[in-house]
């Protein structure tokens, strides 16, 4: 599960942050995927979910004890897209900007 691996990265961040005595808050991520974020906030068991993997467990964990949140962006606003899969031009230049890159000429 992707969202397990983006929620140990931030823990970890935030780990760092508050070693160096900075105060980081509740990190947000942002997830294209409504049912897993549905899952997460609101773990229902039926008879597709009962056998999740311990990782689930883990995340849910997380996301209950407000370590951190997520939110739902479109598939199109993901800004992440850009660095890790081909994309067209303008979806590239959404995702530039959104990042803060400018052009060096």
């Amino acid at each position: 599960m992707a969202a397990a691996a983006a929620i140990k990265e931030s823990l970890w961040i935030s780990k760092l942050l508050s070693d160096l005595h900075i105060d980081s808050g509740i990190t947000t991520i942002q997830a294209d995927s409504q049912s897993a974020i549905k899952l997460l906030k609101h773990p229902v068991f039926s008879m597709r979910s009962k056998h999740i993997d311990v990782i689930y467990h883990f995340a849910r964990e997380r996301v209950a004890r407000k370590e951190v949140t997520f939110t739902y962006t479109k598939t199109d606003h993901m800004v992440a897209d850009a660095l890790t899969k081909p994309v067209p031009v303008t979806k590239f230049q959404f995702c530039r900007a959104a990042m803060g890159v400018t052009s060096c000429s």
